[in-house]
């Protein structure tokens, strides 16, 4: 992406999805959804089914450490790689340091080359620096500056309105084996694209048009939302299940790791609350509110890629707070936000801190904190061991991975389990690369 550093080509493919079956839809080629909003069809005939959990997130126990910047301009996105953090406006591109946050400006001898980005509308983990999608072109971030990305006069002129970004070696290129490429998802104002190293994609769903609302591609699964209809994608059949739940309008998709392994949970800010995929392809909405009260919106996610921790900013009246993540559970609230004020963005930072970017202010709360069994370690097992070792079933010995005793008493068998692959069992999702690697990580120090 990257101006002299990759030559991006089109891929001359468009890929035509039917849409899952409906009241008074005929001819879709893929396994049908019903039409009712309360389930629907999978692939394999295997009914969806939505749980919804009410309750407001967990209370913070104290709020973390802050300081608060400013900026020119209004915040409309952020993103981070590495330890680089920047947001976008309506004017520029800034990076967000420990002790300041500054403009970054525009550098290169092209004749054509903007002197402003104008708007920014969308900005991704590209390589090792950030891909900026801006009115006035497509720009790349890196040490201090911002250049005109190698990818512009193919990306730009399809109207970029919003990216997301995996990172993750799924090439299988022997000669350069363990290395990281990029995967971005796109939506433009001409449509839904993924760009794989070196080659651009088109996808297009039937009976849907214009831009996505949100989308998020895995390896094998693209996730694509307009609005309240979400289609479950199996790129190598072409096929394209609608998961018919009432899940609300989406406008975001984030992964909890930065490579979004098969096996990984997916997470969807809704304007009815936040809403899981489990590893196992199961639907839980969390509402954030209590019973009989309508749900909070989930403005926006942030991931700190190094330790596995996701974040979302949530705008209950009155109340936004950013919050944590935490698989299979409420999110726990990290730190009350401003009510008088709506948060336009956020981003960790290398350190793992989050930022929160509120029109012209940018805020910094301390929460990188080392690995810890409670935070870190224990969501882990719940997610990917306790199904069966929690209650013992399918003949698994029961064993509370939430106590922190037991896990030190199984830590040795467990690692030489998930290294070997034998745990989790076959048929069941595995745990990513990345989570096993926290463990190992942990382990070096055993934190509670």
């Amino acid at each position: 992406m990257h101006a002299r550093a990759r030559t991006v080509a089109i891929l001359a493919v468009l890929v035509v999805l039917a849409a899952a079956c409906g009241p008074g839809k005929s001819g879709a080629s893929t396994a049908g959804a019903g039409g009712d909003g309360a389930g629907g069809d999978g692939a394999g005939g295997e009914a969806r089914s939505l749980t919804i959990v009410h309750g407001a997130p967990v209370a913070a126990g104290s709020v973390p450490e802050h300081m608060s910047f400013a900026f020119n301009g209004y915040a409309s996105a952020a993103g981070m790689r590495g330890n680089l953090t920047v947001v976008g406006t309506g004017i520029g591109v800034y990076e967000a340091a420990i002790d300041a946050v500054t403009a970054l400006p525009i550098v290169g001898s092209e004749p054509d080359l903007a002197s402003e980005t104008g708007h920014v509308y969308a900005l991704a983990a590209y390589d090792d620096g950030i891909v900026v999608a801006a009115e006035n072109g497509l720009f790349f971030a890196k040490n201090g500056v911002l250049t005109r990305s190698g990818g512009h006069d193919v990306l730009h002129p399809l109207g970029l309105r919003g990216m997301t970004a995996r990172i993750a070696d799924e090439d299988a290129d022997e000669d350069d084996k363990g290395s990281e490429e990029t995967h971005l998802t796109l939506r433009t104002v001409n449509g839904l694209y993924e760009l794989e190293p070196g080659e651009l994609r088109a996808w297009t769903i039937a009976d849907e048009s214009g831009m996505p609302s949100a989308a998020f591609a895995q390896r094998d699964v693209l996730f694509a939302a307009w609005g309240s209809r979400l289609y479950e994608v199996d790129k190598a059949a072409g096929l394209a299940e609608l998961i018919a739940l009432e899940l609300g309008d989406i406008h975001e998709i984030a992964c909890a790791t930065q490579a979004c392994a098969p096996g990984t949970s997916l997470y969807f800010a809704t304007d009815r609350g936040l809403v899981e995929r489990s590893p196992a392809g199961e639907y839980t909405r969390y509402t954030l509110a209590a019973e009989g009260q309508p749900g909070v919106r989930v403005a926006t996610f942030a991931l700190d890629g190094k330790k596995s921790r996701l974040y979302a900013v949530t705008e209950a009246e009155g109340a936004p707070a950013l919050v944590r993540i935490m698989a299979g559970a409420l999110p726990e609230e990290v730190t009350p936000l401003d009510p008088s004020t709506m948060a336009n963005a956020s981003a960790a930072d290398g350190e793992g801190n989050m930022w929160v970017f509120t029109g012209g202010t940018a805020k910094r709360f301390a929460t990188g904190k080392p690995l810890g069994f409670a935070s870190d370690i224990a969501p882990i097992f719940g997610e990917y061991c306790s199904t069966c070792h929690g209650e013992g079933i399918k003949g698994a010995p029961t064993i509370d991975y939430s106590d922190y005793d037991v896990m030190l008493s199984k830590a040795n068998i467990a690692l030489k389990r998930i290294t070997d692959g034998s745990m989790p069992p076959p048929n069941n999702p595995p745990m990513p690369k990345e989570q096993a690697q926290l463990f190992v990580d942990w382990l070096a120090t055993k934190a509670p």
